[in-house]
C-alpha cells in the first residue's frame, strides 16, 4: 500500500518506519476499497502518523480511547501546525483530525464508547422482559413484540421523569387514540398495542409500580372480520354476510 502512495524514498521509509505500521496498512486499505482517490489515501496516511503520535497508540497498545482525548490531541495538533487557530482552516483540520482518528480508532475496536444512560422505563422493561420469559414462559419472539410494543409509550408516559404512580387511564387512552387519529394505525395493530399495555401494566400494578386497576381499565377498539382487506374484497364479503361480525 505504502509503495503505492509514496515515491520518495524519505516519505516512503518514514511510513515503514513509524509505529503501528501494520495497523495503518490495514486501515488504509480498507479505505481504498471504499473507493477513496489517490491523493485522499496520501493525506490521510500522512495525518495517521501525527495521529498515532499524538494519541501515544504504540505506548499503550491495550487502551482504548474516549472521544474527549481525540479533541484535545486534534487542538494540540492543530495549534502546532497553525499559527492562528481560530482561523477557518485551522477549525478544518481539528475536524479532519478528529474524524479520521475517530474512524480509524473505530476500525481497530479501540474507540472508547461512552455507555447510553439507563432510563427509568429501561429498567422497567429490563424487569418486565425477565418475567415474561423466565416466570411465563413466553417465547423470545413474543417477549420481543411485547416489549416493542410496550417502550414508546413508556418514553411518552414518562417523559420529563414522571412516575408511574401519576399516570391515568385517560393518558393511555389518549396516546391509543392518537395511533389511530394520526399515525393512522389499524384498529387490529390498536389492539395489540392494548394487550401489551395490559400485561405491562398487571405486571406493574403487581411490583407496586402504579395504581391498581390500571390495566383493567386499558381498552381497546372492536375489531371485525375481514376489517383489513382492502375496501373493495370488504364489500363483496359485506354483501355476502350482510355485516361482519365482531371477534377479540
Amino acid at each position: 500500500m505504502f509503495d503505492q502512495l509514496f515515491f520518495r524514498s524519505d516519505a516512503f521509509t518514514r511510513q515503514l518506519s513509524a509505529p503501528l505500521v501494520d495497523e495503518r496498512r490495514q486501515y488504509l486499505t480498507h479505505c481504498a476499497v471504499q473507493g477513496m482517490t489517490k491523493s485522499t489515501l496520501e493525506a490521510k496516511a500522512r495525518l495517521l502518523l501525527s495521529i498515532a503520535e499524538y494519541l501515544r497508540l504504540a505506548e499503550r497498545p491495550s487502551d482504548t480511547i474516549s472521544l474527549s482525548e481525540i479533541k484535545k490531541a486534534a487542538t494540540r495538533w492543530s495549534n502546532h501546525n497553525w499559527s492562528s487557530p481560530e482561523r477557518s482552516h485551522a477549525k478544518r483540520s481539528r475536524e479532519y483530525f478528529m474524524a479520521t482518528a475517530t474512524d480509524w480508532l473505530t476500525f481497530l475496536n479501540r474507540l472508547q464508547i461512552a455507555p447510553k444512560p439507563v432510563t427509568v422505563y429501561d429498567q422497567m422493561l429490563a424487569e418486565f422482559r425477565s418475567f415474561m420469559k423466565e416466570d411465563r414462559g413466553l417465547s423470545a419472539a413474543t417477549v420481543k413484540g411485547c416489549c416493542s410494543s410496550v417502550r414508546p409509550f413508556l418514553v411518552r408516559l414518562l417523559a420529563g421523569r414522571r412516575s408511574l404512580q401519576t399516570i391515568t387511564v385517560s393518558e393511555i387512552d389518549s396516546l391509543l387514540a392518537q395511533k389511530v387519529n394520526e399515525e393512522h394505525y389499524a384498529r387490529v395493530s390498536i389492539r395489540d398495542y392494548a394487550s401489551s399495555l395490559r400485561s405491562f401494566f398487571r405486571y406493574a400494578e403487581m411490583r407496586g409500580w402504579c395504581p391498581v386497576g390500571i390495566a383493567a381499565s386499558i381498552m381497546a377498539p372492536r375489531v371485525f372480520q375481514h376489517e383489513t382487506l382492502p375496501r373493495c374484497v370488504q364489500k363483496s364479503k359485506c354483501a355476502r354476510w350482510r355485516c361482519a361480525k365482531p371477534i377479540g
